[in-house]
């Protein structure tokens, strides 16, 4: 994607998985961050399935779990810490108060793309309302579209894989 790993200071965004993946990013300067937090079941089936296929958007076969359970609770096993070592970094940068940090749900995000947009942009921006503004028109604009043109992930959708995981 076009722009995807440049830091520096005319960059307003940056997507990372850091610090779990991405270790370069460190050198980056932020005035303020953005998480997206999912349900962790959720979250785990979607990263399997992109490890499995390095693909956003292709899945692999739904008899995959039962025909395998020790491949898929050997990568359960193998990633949990890592997630909550990326989740305890922001908790802790946000106690810590060291930037400001803005956390929202992934399933907010699906439920009402424009209401979340529409914080993260007041939140970056520091201002209590977008209205009258011509960023305020513009996100109207892209979400009267309900177009998915920039990322179009597998189908999956929320709580739908808990069927997937043992007691274990």
């Amino acid at each position: 994607m076009k722009g995807e790993g440049h830091v520096g200071d005319d960059v307003w965004f940056i997507k990372t998985h850091y610090p779990l993946i991405s270790k370069t990013i460190s050198s980056a300067k932020a005035n303020c961050a953005i998480v997206c937090i999912r349900n962790p079941l959720d979250t785990f089936i979607s990263y399997f399935e992109f490890k499995m296929t390095y693909s956003q958007s292709l899945s692999i076969s739904p008899t995959f779990y039962k025909e395998h359970p020790e491949k898929w609770d050997w990568f359960l096993r193998e990633h949990l810490d890592m997630w909550s070592q990326f989740y305890e970094y922001y908790l802790n940068i946000s106690k810590n108060k060291k930037i400001p940090i803005y956390f929202f749900r992934y399933e907010d995000i699906v439920a009402d793309p424009s209401k979340i947009l529409r914080e993260i942009f007041e939140f970056s921006l520091n201002v209590e309302s977008l209205e009258g503004t011509y960023l305020k028109k513009r996100l109207d604009e892209v979400m009267a579209k309900n177009n998915r043109i920039f990322y179009n992930p597998r189908q999956g959708g929320i709580n739908l894989n808990i069927h997937k995981f043992t007691d274990d």
